[in-house]
């Protein structure tokens, strides 16, 4: 018997064991590298509809995210709430919140049933009780007062949220 024939067989089956588990992993690897990517660019391209109030004008924000060349922001902030209407395929709804904001409800109940994620842009301590309370109600929520707060928030949302699926 030889042992160096056998010797040279079970290293050529260990080598092609290797190569076939190696294969496999990459592969897995990179099928779940590629649609987290996928996802962060396909969300990426969403819309962001902002809305205003009379002490957050959101022109300095809307500027920064439109500079940033990361989201896409096809309108100017608006302080009518009837455009809760026109959310379609947005991916996040920013608002500039203030006391007494006319429509804040209306906007927090379409982002609501819509399944949107929502940004309260407010100054600290700002936020009503009440309307903390309904905000605090719905899950997709995060509440931040500083412009590069806003930006982060807004790519981390838009990077994780899976949107789309029930």
């Amino acid at each position: 018997m030889n042992f160096n024939n056998l010797t040279a067989a079970f290293d050529v089956y260990t080598i092609i064991w290797i190569l076939i588990s190696n294969a496999i992993l990459y592969f897995c690897f990179f099928k779940f590298f590629f649609l987290k990517e996928r996802r962060l660019f396909k969300n990426r391209k969403r819309p962001i509809m902002i809305f205003k109030s009379q002490d957050q004008s959101m022109e300095l924000e809307t500027k920064l995210l439109r500079d940033s060349k990361f989201f896409n922001v096809p309108e100017d902030p608006t302080d009518n709430p009837r455009n809760t209407d026109r959310i379609k395929n947005h991916g996040l709804i920013i608002v500039g919140y203030s006391k007494g904001m006319d429509g804040f409800q209306n906007i927090l109940s379409a982002a609501k049933s819509k399944q949107i994620p929502i940004i309260i842009y407010a100054a600290p301590k700002a936020i009503d009780e009440k309307d903390l309370e309904e905000i605090c109600k719905y899950s997709y929520n995060s509440m931040c007062n500083t412009p590069l707060r806003l930006v982060n928030d807004v790519f981390t949302i838009l990077s994780t949220f899976p949107h789309g699926k029930k």
